[in-house]
Order: structure tokens, then sequence, then C-alpha cells
């Protein structure tokens, strides 16, 4: 019958699409960090375990720094890994090198997606927030200094 065609058809499509969307979860944490104006990659690494094929397991490492324009925010992303890592992740920073590294299991990387998208999320509001605070200081410095020529020119 015409009707369990389209069925099969949509279980086909549904699997095809179901495939391709576990292949881009693959890549999400690296194309997420490479498109984030905070971060610039200095290395990536990747370790599967050949002698272990049972546990399917496949370590990811990602060398970055903070992008030039950003080096302010180092104490405020320090201090956020210092509050705690995801579940499935290590983010860590190495005075030695200078270099913060993420090292997560592939089969985490929606989880690390997520924290990274977090980190990423405190950076803007951080970045939004010292914007806003360098306009409030700047409007109260012109309103002082209105105020003292207001009062050189009444008591002057």
């Amino acid at each position: 019958m015409s009707v369990a065609q389209p069925s099969q058809r949509s279980t086909t499509e549904f699997q095809i699409q179901k495939s391709s969307t576990v292949q881009k979860v693959n890549q999400l944490v690296l194309e997420q960090m490479e498109m984030c104006r905070f971060f610039e990659i200095q290395d990536v690494g990747r370790f599967d375990f050949p002698n272990y094929p049972e546990a399917r397991k496949s370590f990811r490492v990602v060398y970055f720094q903070l992008s030039e324009q950003f080096e302010g925010f180092k104490g405020l992303l320090r201090g956020l890994i210092s509050l705690g890592n995801t579940a499935g992740a290590i983010l860590e920073y190495s005075a030695e090198r200078q270099l913060f590294s993420l090292k997560y299991y592939k089969a985490n990387e929606s989880k690390v997606s997520a924290h990274m998208e977090y980190l990423e999320r405190q950076l803007d509001q951080e970045l939004k927030f010292k914007a806003v605070l360098s306009k409030l200081i700047e409007n109260k410095r012109a309103f002082e200094i209105e105020q003292s020529l207001l009062k050189s020119e009444l008591f002057g």
C-alpha cells in the first residue's frame, strides 16, 4: 500500500538526519571555539585508545588562549574555571605555558559545548558591563565638570 511507503521513507530520512546531526556534534566544540571572538586556538590533540576498542573512547584536547584584545579577561576566565568544570571536561590554565587547556571525551562533547557557550556568555556579559560602566563614569565626570562650571558662574 502507498501509506506504508511514506512511513518507511520518513524513517530513512530521520536516520540520515540523525547521523548528520551526530557528525556535526563531533566537531561542535572546536568549531564553536574557532568562531568565538574571545578564544584563539593554539593546538588541538586527539587520542584514541586502540588497545581497548571495546571502550570506544576518544579523548580530545584543545589548547587556547584569550585573543589579544581580551587579555584583560584572563583573571575572570581563571576565576570561572576555579568555580568548577562541567561533568566530563577538565578546563585548566597553565601559567608556565600561558595557555588554557580543555580536555574531554568525544562522547561528552555536547555537555562541553554547552559549558564553553556558558563561559563565552559570561565573558560577553563582562564586556557589556564594562562598556556600560565606562559610559556611566564618563557621564558622571561630564556632570561634575558641568556642575563646577555652574558653581563658578554663580559664585565666581
